[in-house]
């Protein structure tokens, strides 16, 4: 029997716990961003269980003075709030942090909208390494369930897609066709009935699965209880199997090279589990549902990856294999549950060339080319176009910093899309490129400083060394400059009890005085009075080899007090996001938004012609300072001993 003090301890523990999580929640919603809504809401939610916990454990106690049906009562209560706790630690606590971008964010919220699933809330946090983690469904029915009471108003029901990734294939691009085909169809492949499309009892044989004990049904249970449990394995499966389908349906070859490799690294090519079919499995029906492909340049995705994998599957478990029989023999009617799912279908045979020219600019050092225009209509480039050309240019050697070269690629595509869901105009004669070198370059003959003519002549040449890539390339020049507008990352000091930074000093680091910050491009970035932060250039930069040039502040902001790339002068032939240090000369805050033109770029004729090497090569945003290793670091720390 319970005493009355045991009652009364469990009672003070529920007040208390609803009191903590209050301050967990409560200390987690404050850092973070506007742009963070969905991440917001769950939180909010959470933070609404310690108010709903407290009235469940008032009223309910109220109703019986009997220790023994008190702690029945508190029990449960308490185990429910340990759930909250570990739900919020699991899956929300870490998307506080800004490693992964809200690009990303936005990205799956494309793909669920495809699903016609937009209704879904949308939160990304980082998980372990050895796999990717899916929780979706209505999160305030979780939350509030066993704190409903009698006659009281049930929360609305939110639906959540939570998604924990692990960090390094999280956010790489290569691997988008897990996270964004794969992982995203889980969202929709049951609510949307593409497993019970399948019909798996139709095709699962009683029988046979009777005699074949398996993980969830060891040797010597009945007969009718093995054939079940295997049966419902076989539904795990078929899940897995139709989710990596729909990856290869969104984004073609890529698919394959992303789970391929995944699988291999993580040990999950021969290991057959209650919810997962082996790696082998998996692509080889992949491999057998894509078919040949026609284009040599992007057979060789697939190629390495095929060689891994037998034409038959042979597994040492008889339930594995009968299942790997099953669903072998039935790959037809499991592709065809994907028309459930209704999402389009990528078409790569008819993409090569976009393929194969994005690859080849990625291997250069450049952007894939964001926008084509033909005529007066614009094409965007596919972000699945951008996976299979990384995927290419990794498998043909490319000396580049490909993955993030194809993350600036994929930022380019989503805010020229976004500008022009919003109204902004593209001028389609940036976008209609001229391989004509020697005429762009003639027509230069006597000038110093480029003109508005030139600077648009050599933004439409088609050239790696000689044209001006500007990617996005929203606007055209006016007279001597380029204006350059704002991204979305910045690099800011931090409060700290360092007394002093020694560049020279080897033990310094600049990340001990400095963080990185991103914000969406919905966000506003508050520059405050007299303070210095570096951002970058939205734009990422192709210099030509014969120019230099130099960034300066749009006169507009220079009078309100914004003062820019105090110290940016660009070399023949540099590639990437320009730093711009950024500082707030006026006694008021500045606030800023990606995308505001705040810089202006102006080039001229250099007499050197070829690129220099550089400390900083291809950044896509603001990079901390390398001052350490500038030449004569080692020789001044000598001098002075």
């Amino acid at each position: 029997m319970a005493s009355t003090a045991t009652a009364a301890e469990l009672s003070r523990a529920a007040y208390l716990r609803a009191d903590e999580l209050e301050e967990i929640v409560r200390n987690l919603r404050g850092p973070l961003g506007a742009s963070r809504g969905s991440l917001q809401n769950a939180l909010a939610l959470a933070g609404d269980v310690p108010g709903a916990l407290r009235d469940v454990v008032k009223n309910e106690l109220a109703k019986t003075s009997d220790p023994d049906l008190q702690v029945q009562i508190l029990l449960p209560l308490l185990r429910h709030t340990n759930f909250v706790l570990d739900f919020v630690e699991q899956h929300l606590s870490h998307g506080t942090r800004r490693e992964l971008s809200e690009a990303l964010a936005d990205e799956i919220r494309g793909e669920l909208s495809a699903l016609s699933l937009a209704d879904h809330e949308v939160v990304l946090s980082h998980g372990a390494a050895d796999n990717f983690e899916t929780v979706f469904g209505d999160l305030s029915g979780r939350f509030f369930g066993p704190l409903a009471l009698p006659g009281s108003a049930s929360p609305a029901s939110v639906n959540f897609a939570l998604f924990k990734v692990p960090r390094l294939e999280g956010a790489g691009v290569q691997w988008r066709p897990v996270l964004l085909g794969h992982e995203v169809a889980h969202v929709a492949a049951v609510s949307k009935g593409a497993v019970a499309a399948f019909d798996l009892r139709s095709k699962f044989d009683l029988k046979i699965a009777a005699s074949l004990p398996n993980p969830k049904a060891p040797v010597g249970l009945p007969a009718t209880t093995t054939a079940l449990r295997l049966f419902r394995i076989a539904e795990a499966w078929t899940t897995e199997l139709i989710c990596d389908l729909h990856a290869l349906h969104r984004f073609g070859p890529a698919a394959i090279a992303a789970l391929t490799e995944y699988f291999m690294c993580i040990g999950a090519m021969d290991t057959s589990s209650s919810t997962h079919p082996p790696g082998l499995l998996r692509i080889r029906l992949l491999l057998d549902h894509l078919g040949a492909v026609g284009d040599t340049r992007l057979a060789a995705i697939v190629a390495p990856w095929a060689d891994e994998v037998p034409p038959n599957v042979i597994l040492p478990e008889p339930w594995a294999q009968y299942l790997a029989d099953l669903f072998t023999a039935n790959l037809q009617p499991l592709a065809a549950t994907l028309t459930a799912l209704a999402t389009p279908q990528y078409d790569h045979a008819n993409r090569t060339s976009r393929i194969h020219e994005t690859a080849d600019r990625i291997s250069e050092g450049l952007l894939g080319r964001d926008v084509m225009a033909t005529g007066a209509s614009i094409e965007i480039l596919e972000r699945a176009d951008v996976a299979n050309a990384v995927w290419l240019a990794r498998v043909e050697g490319a000396p580049s910093p490909i993955d993030r070269l194809a993350q600036k690629t994929l930022e380019s595509i989503d805010f020229v899309a976004s500008w022009m869901d919003a109204g902004g105009p593209i001028p389609v004669e940036l976008h209609q490129p001229t391989s004509d070198v020697s005429g762009v370059l003639a027509a230069e003959h006597g000038v110093a400083i480029l003109s508005e003519d030139s600077l648009l002549n050599r933004m439409r040449l088609d050239d790696a060394n000689k044209g001006l890539g500007v990617a996005p390339a929203l606007h055209t020049p006016k007279g001597t400059g380029l204006d350059l507008r704002l991204g979305t990352r910045f690099i800011v000091f931090k409060r700290t009890g360092t007394a002093a930074f020694d560049p020279l000093d080897e033990g310094d680091d600049p990340r001990a005085v400095q963080v990185f910050v991103e914000v969406s491009r919905r966000e506003r970035f508050v520059l405050h009075p007299q303070e210095v932060v570096l951002g970058a250039t939205l734009e990422y930069l192709s210099i030509p080899d014969d120019l230099s040039g130099q960034v300066i502040t749009r006169s507009s902001y220079g009078r309100l007090g914004l003062l820019s790339a105090t110290a940016v002068q660009i070399h023949p032939g540099f590639r990437g996001c320009l730093t711009l240090e950024l500082v707030n000369l006026s006694t008021i805050p500045i606030t800023l938004t990606p995308g505001e033109r705040v810089a202006q770029l102006v080039l001229w004729k250099s007499s050197t012609v070829g690129s220099t090497v550089e400390k900083y090569t291809y950044p896509i945003g603001p990079e901390f300072s390398r001052v350490r290793s500038d030449s004569e670091a080692i020789t001044l720390r000598t001098l002075r001993g």
